[in-house]
């Protein structure tokens, strides 16, 4: 009885278990079955969330793109919501005809307080708040007269160009450009190893040309120039390229590719070979830079000074009536080319006074010259007010975050000390800080306080920490 009693119990016990895990293996299969509902559910609802932002991307859009400027220039483009800040500026300068835009263009969000804040190219146009909108600082915005001479490949050239923000003006192109440059397929085998550049004083228009690699970098025409003159102060002056509106010039660094651009400019170095230089030429040859064609001299667009006093006469002939006697340092704008060395010439800085006057004299005299940087820039502060431009302040020595600032474009180095000093909140920028340009590897140069910003964007900083104190 007590034996029968025991494995009654034992089999009790058995039974209790067996259910308690069906009870378990129920549940956990209820469990199962809910979260696989839930995982449906979710999973649709990511779906549903998937298709309404790919409607949303693929949503068209009207996108007014406008300029910081005073002038009022603005674009309006088809536009899609998922696009990238990089899609909008290769739209805006393909409907201005303007691949500036997409070398030197900044886009910004400008907030209903008007405050703003830099747009970076993976930035899609989704990320804009409602009542946010698009602008274009470092670049011009009005559409230009000839665009039929602006090709496909000035575009891609520009966005290779680019300088990244935080960057202190270096393109990260330049290098990877002159690498690929270098290595030559089977294919290129026919191309030449060199080309020729031509290298023009903005202020005499005298004008030397050499032959340099393809891949060749601005440092690289620099030095070749250098010896060519037996002149080594070449290598201490900036290389210029004339912008696409004619109505100035953009300096150019050291580690830059020249890639497709044939003609430079310089300033403050005489361009007559010293003696025994393997450019020295003979007297007679001397005169061929006076005795080129004036479109190639002077083109079209281009602002010219006076060299010394002149006169402005009504018609072509050197017996028209006289209009104006011109001084030194007079500028005008080139806006038509006559026979011999007559010019038509559009006074500046106000508008509205033509006439012609001689280029040259007979004896080789030149009586106008290209104007200089300084005199640009006194033009362009006249015929446009200030404006907010982008720039950006990195560490000479790299590392470290670099920071953005909007201030206006007449900036000394010395207000932009200040905005920055203000910006970080650390006075100690005005006593220890100095910005620097990059003169070789490892080696910098000091910007004086007194210079002004020009269309530099891009700097290099050192003397304190970039973090902001406030």
């Amino acid at each position: 009885a007590r034996k029968a009693r025991e494995d009654d119990a034992a089999r009790k016990a058995r039974e209790e278990v067996e259910q308690r895990n069906r009870e378990e293996a129920a549940r956990q299969a209820k469990a199962e079955a809910e979260r696989a509902v839930r995982e449906a559910l979710a999973r649709k609802e990511r779906e549903e969330v998937e298709r309404q932002k790919r409607e949303e991307a693929d949503k068209e859009i009207v996108l007014e793109v406008r300029h910081v400027g005073l002038g009022g220039h603005s674009v309006t483009l088809q536009a899609r919501r998922g696009w990238s800040m990089l899609e909008v500026r290769r739209a805006t300068a393909r409907a201005v005809g303007r691949p500036e835009v997409l070398e030197f263009g900044r886009l910004v969000r400008c907030g209903a307080d008007g405050s703003y804040k830099s747009l970076r190219d993976v930035d899609r146009l989704t990320c804009l708040l409602p009542d946010e909108g698009v602008v274009l600082m470092n670049a011009r915005l009005d559409e230009i007269l000839e665009r039929s001479q602006v090709q496909d490949e000035d575009y891609h050239e520009a966005e290779a160009r680019r300088v990244q923000p935080g960057s202190g003006g270096a393109s990260p192109a330049s290098a990877k450009t002159a690498k690929a440059a270098k290595g030559k397929s089977e294919g290129d085998a026919e191309r030449p190893d060199t080309v020729e550049v031509t290298i023009r004083s903005i202020h005499t228009s005298a004008a030397q040309s050499l032959q340099v690699k393809v891949a060749a970098t601005i440092g690289d025409v620099k030095e070749a120039l250098a010896n060519a003159l037996g002149r080594p102060e070449v290598l201490n002056v900036k290389l210029l390229r004339r912008n696409n509106d004619s109505a100035g010039y953009t300096s150019l660094l050291d580690d830059e590719v020249c890639g497709s651009t044939r003609q430079f400019f310089i300033m403050n170095v005489d361009l007559e070979p010293a003696p025994g230089a393997p450019l020295a030429k003979s007297p007679e040859d001397r005169q061929v830079v006076v005795r080129k064609e004036l479109p190639e001299l002077f083109p079209m667009g281009a602002i010219l000074s006076t060299a010394r006093s002149t006169l402005l006469r009504e018609g072509e002939g050197l017996d028209s009536e006289r209009v104006l006697d011109l001084e030194p340092g007079q500028l005008c704008a080139v806006r038509g080319h006559g026979a011999g060395k007559r010019l038509n010439v559009e006074l500046l800085p106000e508008l509205g006074q033509w006439g012609w006057l001689t280029a040259a004299t007979k004896s080789g005299e030149v009586l106008v010259v290209h104007a200089s940087e300084q005199q640009l820039l006194a033009l362009r502060r006249q015929q446009h007010p200030p404006e907010t431009v982008m720039v950006t302040v990195a560490p000479a020595t790299g590392g470290g975050a670099w920071v953005e600032l909007f201030v206006l474009d007449s900036l000394t180095f010395a207000g932009l000390k200040e905005s920055l000093a203000a910006s970080l909140g650390r006075p100690a920028v005005l006593q220890r800080g100095r910005f620097v340009q990059r003169k070789g590897a490892a080696s910098f140069a000091g910007i004086r306080d007194e210079e002004f910003l020009g269309d530099r964007r891009d700097f290099l900083y050192m003397g304190t920490d970039l973090t902001s104190q406030r």
